[in-house]
Formats: structure tokens, C-alpha cells, sequence
């Protein structure tokens, strides 16, 4: 549990979200938080607790295989339960892994022009879906903005819609693809797929 805070947080409405092997690790936590968001980390397991989930991925995600997340989000036995992924963004897409150090060439690049030879074994992850890959390996990645956008407006719709008994953000997700407000810079087509079952038998 999360004894340690007690008293520094309300633990009567718990919402955790996790990316990567933080988002694999929200798995198990149904029984300790009311709402679960996975980011490249497939889907969690219904247990007592957990009221809703939202699984967040990217359509070019090569760490974490898209195709295994959509299963896992059908397979997901939680209700209510939505999916929703940004088109041409990688691994990162939620993170700001992209932006940093984007003019240098990135993160790993960054370390490997410092003599940190070690951040070879790390490129496909470190650089997984960015923008600043298009000038030299031809790629067609969106920019940063255009997956914090994504996450940004799902999340705190499904955050809110349990942790503040507010479904008013949680509403528009049905017509995400077409209602989210669009960063500069980012196509009208950045949400690449919604799904989303808010109760047993139901899916939309």
C-alpha cells in the first residue's frame, strides 16, 4: 500500500499513471488506486478497487508493441475502460525525451558526443519516434507537442471523471478525434484510434 503517504494526500480517491515499465507496473495496483492510466504499458488487471482505466500508446511504438497493447486493451476486463493512441509518434510520445537536446541530435546523441559510449545500447529506445530523426533518416514523426496533447486532455478527462465525480471532460472523449484542440503544428488526424466500453457488453 501507500501507507507513507497518508495524511499528505487523500488516499479515498487515488489515481496513479505510469509510462514504459511505469505504466507495466500500474498492472497490479487495482487494488490500491481508483483509476488506472497505462502509457506504452499495455492494460491492468481488474481488481476491487479500480474504477476506470484509460490506455494511453503511440501507432509507431516499436519498444512496446502496438498491436499487443490494442489486445490488451480488449482483453482488459475493467469497465468503464477507453484506448486511445497518437499516430506517428513512437515510445516517447508522452514523455520529453523528444525535446530535449533536439537541436543536438537528441539525448543519446548528447551522451555519445560526451564520451558516454554506453548510450549506443540505447538508441532505439532513447530516440524512439522522434521528430528530429526526419532530416537524417527520412521518417515522418509528429512533433512532441502532438502527444502531450493527446495525453494531456484524455487523462484529466478520465482522472476527473472519478476523482472529482466530473464527467463533463470524460463526455467529449467519445469524440476525441475530432474535438480535441489541435496544437500548432500537429495534423487533425493526431488521434490515430479511440475506443471505449463504459459498461459490461457495451463497446463503442
Amino acid at each position: 500500500g501507500f501507507k507513507s503517504l497518508e495524511g499528505h494526500m487523500d488516499m479515498e480517491r487515488v489515481g496513479i499513471t505510469g509510462h514504459s515499465a511505469g505504466g507495466m507496473a500500474c498492472r497490479d495496483l487495482g487494488d490500491v488506486a481508483d483509476v488506472l492510466i497505462p502509457m506504452a504499458g499495455y492494460a491492468p488487471v481488474a481488481k476491487t478497487r479500480l474504477k476506470s482505466t484509460l490506455v494511453l500508446a503511440a501507432r509507431n511504438d516499436t519498444i512496446v508493441d502496438y498491436p499487443g497493447e490494442v489486445s490488451a486493451y480488449k482483453n482488459c476486463d475493467v469497465t468503464p475502460k477507453r484506448f486511445a493512441s497518437v499516430d506517428a509518434l513512437g515510445h516517447l510520445f508522452c514523455s520529453d525525451l523528444c525535446w530535449v537536446g533536439a537541436r543536438a541530435g537528441g539525448v543519446v546523441q548528447i551522451a555519445l558526443d560526451a564520451g558516454i559510449k554506453v548510450a549506443g545500447a540505447f538508441k532505439s529506445l532513447g530516440q524512439n519516434g522522434c521528430s528530429y530523426l526526419n532530416k537524417t533518416e527520412g521518417t515522418h514523426f509528429l512533433g512532441p507537442q502532438c502527444g502531450w496533447q493527446l495525453v494531456n486532455y484524455a487523462s484529466a478527462a478520465a482522472f476527473e471523471e472519478v476523482l472529482r465525480c466530473d464527467s463533463g471532460m470524460a463526455s467529449k472523449l467519445t469524440h476525441i478525434k475530432s474535438e480535441m484542440p489541435i496544437p500548432a503544428g500537429c495534423p487533425k488526424t493526431t488521434v490515430f484510434d479511440f475506443q471505449e466500453q463504459l459498461s459490461a457488453g457495451v463497446v463503442v
